[in-house]
């Protein structure tokens, strides 16, 4: 008879956090995170203020499925108006290592007031985006979208 063989940790801690999330609607988080539909994938950061400390947009660990898919930054905008803000610096990170660094300025010239990042995101892979801007006002507002697909 052979015998059966211990399961990956990472693989076990993802299927008891799934389970877990089916069980308890609030950890379905529409924003804020990497989530999958059949073989989409989509995040919403949601809104969030300019501020010169780090905000987290998106927090997830991928399943066992590798994605391609690309992101999309809003610099910071003067939601009450619509006119221009300031400057805001994105940062997308893979298991904790910085794989993109892009900015975008409202407020001026010479840098869009939108960018976008294609990625590739293996399995299993924490994936941490960040936004920094160089002030801070709860008048202007920043957010940031993924769409992709596995592969």
């Amino acid at each position: 008879m052979a015998e059966l063989q211990n399961p990956d940790p990472l693989v076990e801690a993802v299927a008891k956090a799934r389970k877990e999330a089916s069980r308890r609607p609030e950890l379905k988080r529409p924003t804020g995170g990497l989530n999958q539909i059949g073989g989409y994938v989509y995040g919403y950061s949601g809104t969030f203020p300019a501020s010169t400390t780090s905000a987290v947009l998106f927090s997830s660990v991928t399943s066992s499925e590798p994605i391609k898919g690309e992101f999309t930054f809003n610099g910071q905008i003067r939601y009450i108006s619509g006119s221009a803000g300031g400057q805001s610096v994105f940062k997308i990170s893979l298991n904790g290592q910085v794989v993109h660094i892009t900015k975008c300025d409202t407020a001026g010239n010479d840098s869009p007031v939108q960018t976008f990042q294609k990625v590739v995101i293996p399995p299993y892979t924490s994936v941490l985006v960040e936004c920094i801007s160089g002030e801070d006002t709860a008048n202007e507002l920043i957010t940031a979208t993924f769409v992709g697909e596995t592969i």
